[in-house]
């Protein structure tokens, strides 16, 4: 039998979020009689620690949590390295990212791979410096969009031949749900009127202040309308706050982070995801999953799972009256927002599955393994 590749993932922590949802379906979706996971957390653990457990996942966690702090959390993950002797160290997210290639070179593993899952804005010169120094000892990068891809071909100089997509996955069962109407009374949401749903934590790249503005014009054309939004984070203060200068506190509800989100979108009419900035969106995957309608912002890689009036509806960033025609059009016409989540559950079940998307990391795992081994490769020296 030949023996197992062992993988680690790092990542600052393994809090709710789209790139740690996915790393968790990733981890513990490997062929086992392949490849054997770890994931270390750089800054801290989180809830999903205990899902990763749960499916057999062991969890690593080294202390660093900001400034000379991480650099820290990078010697003690070269320590962790050499004790584990990985063929394979996959980093997520910036510091993740910079640990993986610093660790890992130092520590000699075969193969580095570095993940690239987001649009932000443009880095300081020094971490810059670092992210550059960092990719240069980084075999392969894999963005979770054509529109991360680009984005890391102009700002860090990649070449086709080191930088892949994988689209991110959802497990579309999940999200074959009945409405359950103790839910709704157990929100508080009164009476029949229709529900849109915004699923995102609270920062300032997801754009609430700007669905918030069109909420206002959602409600005189639907008075009896409540929102849901689904998600923790630093901005619900001032969530609040723009709620009460709205003076529409009484129609959305703050739910915070929540495991019942499959639950949540079976309730919902039309889900909005007005997002400035997006890598490739869980959320809009995972209401085309359950067959809602939606209504996003045309930002980053949304576009490669919204096909306009096909499988959503697609508006400027940041307008929001765009954003408010466009969720009244779609409780205007029951008929489309029925069509058009019919299509996104279909496009979801062919092309988006978890299977998919951890069968196409093992493939790309087995092509830097492969080059890993020929005589004259070795990590960025080797190119693909």
């Amino acid at each position: 039998m030949m023996a197992r590749t062992r993988i680690v993932y790092v990542i600052g922590t393994l809090e709710r979020g789209g790139t740690e949802t996915q790393l968790v379906e990733l981890a513990s979706g490997l062929d086992r009689t392949r490849f054997e996971p770890t994931v270390c957390c750089l800054t801290g653990g989180g809830p999903l620690a205990a899902t990763l457990a749960a499916r057999g996942v062991p969890v690593e966690i080294v202390a660093g949590t900001s400034g000379g702090r991480r650099l820290l959390a990078v010697l003690g993950f070269w320590r962790l390295l050499r004790r584990l002797r990985p063929g394979i160290v996959h980093g997520h997210l910036y510091w993740a990212n910079v640990a993986a290639a610093l660790g890992g070179h130092l520590a000699g593993v075969p193969a580095v791979i570095g993940g690239r899952r987001n649009l932000a804005r443009p880095l300081r010169p020094l971490r810059a410096g670092l992210r550059r120094l960092a990719t240069s000892w980084t075999d392969l990068v894999i963005a979770n969009s054509v529109a991360v891809r680009d984005a890391a071909k102009r700002d860090e100089g990649l070449t086709e031949d080191r930088l892949i997509v994988i689209h991110n996955g959802v497990d579309g069962s999940r999200f074959d749900v009945a409405p359950d109407p103790r839910l709704r009374d157990s929100l508080g949401v009164a009476g029949s009127g229709p529900i849109v749903t915004v699923v995102a934590n609270l920062h300032r790249s997801k754009g609430h202040p700007v669905f918030l503005q069109a909420w206002t014009s959602v409600l005189r054309a639907f008075p009896h309308a409540q929102a849901l939004l689904v998600g923790g984070g630093p901005l619900r203060g001032q969530v609040e706050s723009q709620l009460a200068a709205l003076g529409v506190t009484g129609s959305v509800h703050l739910l915070g982070s929540r495991q019942d989100v499959p639950a949540l979108l079976a309730l919902t009419d039309v889900v909005a995801h007005p997002s400035l900035r997006e890598g490739f969106p869980n959320a809009v995957l995972e209401a085309l999953a359950a067959g809602r309608p939606v209504v996003a912002t045309d930002a980053g890689g949304t576009r490669e799972a919204i096909v306009d009036g096909r499988t959503g509806l697609l508006v400027p960033p940041g307008d929001a009256s765009a954003l408010a025609a466009g969720l009244v059009r779609l409780l205007s016409n029951p008929d489309e927002a029925r069509a058009l989540g019919e299509a996104g559950r279909r496009l979801v079940a062919e092309h988006f599955q978890i299977s998919t998307m951890v069968r196409a990391h093992e493939a790309a795992y087995d092509r830097v393994l492969s080059d890993s081994r020929r005589p004259e490769c070795h990590l960025s020296r080797c190119r693909m």
